[in-house]
Parts: C-alpha cells; structure tokens; sequence
C-alpha cells in the first residue's frame, strides 16, 4: 500500500503542531515514499515519518529559543 497521501494529510491537519509543516514545505512524495516504505499501516507510515521530522523540529526549537 502507498501511505504518501495519508502522511500528506495527517501533515496539513497538523501543520501547526510538531514539524509536520516541513513535510509539506520540504519533502517531495518520493522522499517520502522512501521514508515510510515499510509500513505496513497509515499509523506506521505516519509514525515513520515522526521518526524524521521530531530530531528538525527540535532542532528548531533550540535555534527559535536563542533569537531573544
């Protein structure tokens, strides 16, 4: 099964929360395809793709929370 449009969706439903905005700002549907090409469910699939954005989003947090 291709979970592609699955992640996409759950990422614009939470594009505000967690740094589910780089997945639609920066990762083409191959890239993501490639990421989350073992699961086996659209929760895998999303959870896979949680495996690579947290480290981003965190790191951006930490750049966000030096600015002042």
């Amino acid at each position: 099964m291709n979970f592609v449009e699955d992640v996409k969706k759950y990422a614009l439903e939470h594009y505000e929360e967690d740094g589910w905005d780089v997945v639609i700002e920066c990762f083409s549907d191959e890239e993501i395809g490639e990421i989350i090409q073992r699961a086996r469910t659209k929760k895998g699939a999303i959870e896979k793709m949680y495996q690579v954005i947290a480290p981003i989003a965190d790191h951006r947090s930490e750049i966000e929370a030096t600015i002042f």
